[in-house]
């Protein structure tokens, strides 16, 4: 089994992403965030990689650079008693000059940069997949398959009533046990063979 889901409230999700929450719903539509329900409210999947990339994606944008959720809860604070910079410590200030600053600067700025295009790689990557139709969610998946399912079960219930009189006919004939068997088992391989066609056909 996959990992836990971890799920947010999507006006937390926006908060992180630096976006309003209308933004996020916009995203969950075309499927560029995972949503799970819990109860009646459709709850961010967090963990979700295509929530991630989007979340990478929309900060690396936004600058909002933000902990992970679960890390999200105020800790207890502690009075510190206020110390005196050291001579080390002043000495290691005095040599920071701005031209350092200015590389330090450049260098998060590229780094940035750098996680944008990750992020908009991911998700381009994953937009691929789900238009060749790699990619489908297993709520849906498990929604087709038990839609035609029921319409089988529907099916066999109702098929020795459909061949009563076909067996009666042949049992009248002669036609042997083993025969009649044989046509009742190619009419239920029929059904069966026909759900299952058709369930590809609708997941392609």
């Amino acid at each position: 089994m996959s990992q836990q889901e971890e799920v947010l409230t999507q006006s937390k999700f926006a908060e992180m992403c630096g976006v309003t929450r209308q933004s996020i719903q916009k995203a969950i539509k075309k499927k560029y965030v995972i949503t799970v329900k819990r109860g009646r409210f459709n709850m961010i999947h967090f963990n979700h990689e295509v929530t991630q990339a989007y979340l990478i994606k929309k900060q690396a944008e936004t600058g909002t650079w933000s902990k992970p959720a679960h890390q999200d809860q105020k800790q207890p604070k502690t009075r510190k008693t206020a110390k005196k910079p050291g001579k080390n410590q002043q000495k290691a200030a005095e040599k920071v000059s701005p031209e350092d600053s200015l590389q330090e600067l450049q260098r998060k700025k590229v780094l940035q940069e750098i996680r944008k295009i990750q992020a908009d790689a991911s998700l381009k990557e994953l937009k691929v997949e789900e238009q060749k139709g790699l990619l489908i969610e297993k709520e849906t998946l498990g929604a087709i398959v038990f839609q035609y399912l029921d319409a089988l079960n529907m099916n066999m219930l109702e098929y020795p009533e459909m061949v009563i009189d076909t067996l009666i006919d042949n049992v009248k004939s002669g036609k042997s046990r083993g025969d009649i068997s044989l046509d009742l088992r190619k009419g239920i391989e029929s059904m069966i063979k026909k759900t299952k066609a058709q369930i590809i056909d609708r997941i392609e």
